[in-house]
């Protein structure tokens, strides 16, 4: 599977915990077989959210965000290499 970062705009100031979780359940209810969402991080100042994703292609990332794009719109989306920083730890 090839990996991403999605960039959203964060659409919405102010939703409840429930809400929330309510959307990440769509989410999840909507991912094809072997697509994972790994991660994601909130940037308050810039009201941005970045999420990684391991995925097929930005279309299968599409169609598993459905509802949630309405409140957290695609900016854009960026294929990318992982990099695990203790590949390059010296070994004992």
């Amino acid at each position: 599977m090839a990996r991403f970062i999605v960039v959203h705009d964060v659409a919405v100031e102010e939703m409840s915990q429930d809400q929330l979780v309510d959307l990440a359940k769509q989410v999840a209810a909507r991912l094809k077989p072997g697509m994972e969402w790994i991660s994601s991080w909130y940037t308050p100042e810039a009201n941005k959210l970045f999420c990684e994703w391991e995925a097929p292609d930005e279309e299968a990332i599409r169609a598993a965000l459905g509802e949630a794009l309405k409140v957290y719109p695609i900016e854009i989306i960026h294929s990318v290499i992982y990099i695990n920083p203790a590949w390059y730890r010296e070994q004992s």
